[in-house]
């Protein structure tokens, strides 16, 4: 009798408190959040522990969500780099002229007229001499014109708009155009990639995976009533680590396609359902009841590295080296994580007897 109620115990207790029993402690925040960037991707166990640690799951979502962000932006700030260096050198070299508007007036600072764009459709004139007025703009469909006085635009309409520039609120500032200006504008735009990239990686990411998971605990749940919203959506959160390798490195073999990354996730999530939620079997791959072992994401070190500047740099050999790296070093982890759980089953079979 006192064993039967001490099997439905341990099957209505939720991981972390069995651990509790078993005179484990659970581990802390910091070692899921250390381990959930390589473990998430090949350690059953890793499930076990964090599945229903719910604001860890969400904390974590978050910070790899940021990180991917300021990978992609340094993406874009290293592809932007000759663009940033030919406008230093348009300036440095006189092609593009520093302009200074102050007290009403414009100043152009080089060559005048200055036609910086006119392909017949576009127009775009520094010119304080006089020779362009503006009026010019009727015969385009869009563009500007800087006079000593005035700038003239076309507006979305095809209007041609007139803004004086002793205006109180221009007269009042000194607007300098130069080499600094542009490049606080360009990392100004390189901010702007990460703020946006930032969105949709963890406000837009976290409501995509929470509509996801409505729809896997509907059908987790006729498989094992009574299983929380909970696990599955956390579980959900930390499947999203290695669906997201798997679709970058399918991506650097130009295998992509529409919706891949959502069965790459759906297909992880399952796995690792199974792997935080089934009823504990000892010595069994997904189903064991195993330490963390945090310790191992050491391993996944030097493959982290390499995605990372892969993402930056996009290698002309990134494929191969990034493949190799992420296959050599799950085999290994894979490895270990048998080797545990065989060790696992002997202990078990040790103790059976003694029962």
């Amino acid at each position: 009798m006192e064993q039967d109620i001490k099997k439905l115990k341990d099957e209505t207790l939720l991981p972390e408190d069995v651990l509790k029993e078993n005179g484990r402690s659970k581990p802390a925040w910091w070692q899921i959040w250390g381990s959930g960037l390589v473990l998430s991707g090949c350690s059953p166990s890793f499930y076990y522990h964090a599945a229903r640690r719910r604001l860890t799951a969400v904390l974590f979502f978050v910070l790899f969500g940021l990180i991917l962000a300021g990978l992609q932006t340094g993406q874009v700030v290293y592809a932007m780099r000759p663009f940033r260096d030919d406008v230093n050198a348009a300036f440095d070299e006189g092609k593009v002229p520093a302009v200074t508007i102050a007290n009403g007036e414009a100043v152009v600072h080089g060559p005048e007229p200055f036609v910086a764009v006119d392909d017949g459709r576009n127009l775009v004139v520094f010119d304080t001499t006089g020779q362009y007025t503006g009026e010019e703009l009727g015969d385009y469909e869009s563009g500007l014109v800087l006079t000593k006085t005035k700038l003239v635009s076309i507006d979305d309409n095809g209007n041609i708009q007139t803004t004086p520039l002793n205006l109180p609120f221009l007269r009042q500032r000194t607007i300098e155009i130069n080499a600094e200006v542009a490049q606080r504008i360009l990392s100004g735009l390189q901010v702007t990639v990460f703020l946006g990239l930032a969105f949709w990686r963890v406000i837009l990411g976290l409501i995509y995976v929470t509509m996801l998971a409505l729809v896997v605990w509907f059908v987790a749940d006729q498989v094992k009533p009574g299983i929380g919203f909970g696990p599955v959506w956390t579980t959900g959160l930390y499947a999203a680590v290695p669906a997201a390798y798997a679709h970058y490195l399918l991506d650097r073999v130009d295998i992509d396609f529409f919706s891949m990354f959502t069965l790459l996730l759906l297909a992880g999530w399952v796995v690792s359902l199974v792997a935080a939620a089934a009823d504990r079997q000892a010595g069994d791959f997904l189903r064991g009841q195993r330490p963390l072992r945090a310790w191992r994401a050491l391993i996944g070190l030097p493959m982290l590295v390499v995605l990372a500047l892969d993402v930056i740099y996009q290698w002309e050999k990134g494929a191969a080296i990034v493949w190799l790296t992420a296959v050599i070093t799950f085999l290994i982890l894979f490895a270990l994580e048998l080797l545990a759980a065989q060790s696992g089953a002997v202990e078990s079979r040790k103790i059976a007897p003694q029962e």
